[in-house]
């Protein structure tokens, strides 16, 4: 049939055995619309719900979600901006750059002891300075060492200073720039070295 024009109030379309052409658009404002396979060059949607996805999806440009939490299992993205973001777990990275022409940080090793009592001189005596090392998983020559000292003492607060003494080794020394005789009765020292490439 061929029919030039048509003005349908309500009309039943039974099964349709082979494919059916439309000329411009479809609308169904209410009810649903259920599709086997569907092609589209373009197409805009106001809601949809997608259930689970057995396979991969892919997306020629890019996702947005104004609202609500999207949950992904892996994400693997060659260029990421991320505006503001929570995290409540660890993230492991190759390479971590900090600001647009800051290094990259491409290892990070952490390693801490317990520190014993000893007693440190006067800054001109000797006895003035106490050395050791403690293993530091990762750690090898040219990385940036940097530590701290948690201890308990009498007298002066003694200095301390962090390097490289050989592979998965720090070593620390602990001085006194004073002139007043340092005890220190027990503590831990801590250190964090850094690799990091232009």
């Amino acid at each position: 049939a061929t029919i030039s024009t048509a003005t349908i109030s309500t009309a039943t379309i039974p099964l349709q055995l082979g494919a059916v052409t439309f000329g411009s658009s479809v609308t169904a404002s209410t009810g649903t619309a259920t599709i086997g396979t569907l092609s589209a060059s373009t197409a805009t949607i106001s809601t949809a719900t997608i259930p689970l996805q057995l396979g991969a999806i892919t997306f020629g440009s890019s996702i947005t979600a104004s609202t609500g939490t999207a949950t992904l299992g892996t994400i693997v993205a060659t260029s990421e901006t991320v505006t503001n973001s929570t995290i409540s777990n660890r993230i492991t990275s190759g390479t971590y750059r900090i600001g647009a022409t800051g290094p990259s940080i491409t290892q990070a090793s952490y390693g801490t002891a317990t520190l014993g009592a000893v007693t440190l001189g006067t800054m001109t005596s000797a006895s003035s300075a106490s050395t050791g090392t403690f293993a530091m998983s990762g750690l090898v020559a040219g990385d940036i060492v940097i530590g701290q000292t948690n201890i308990a003492f009498t007298g002066s607060y003694p200095a301390s200073s962090f390097s490289f003494a050989a592979s998965d080794v720090c070593r620390y020394t602990i001085f006194n720039p004073t002139t007043t005789i340092s005890t220190i009765t027990s503590g831990t020292i801590s250190a964090l070295a850094l690799r990091t490439t232009a």
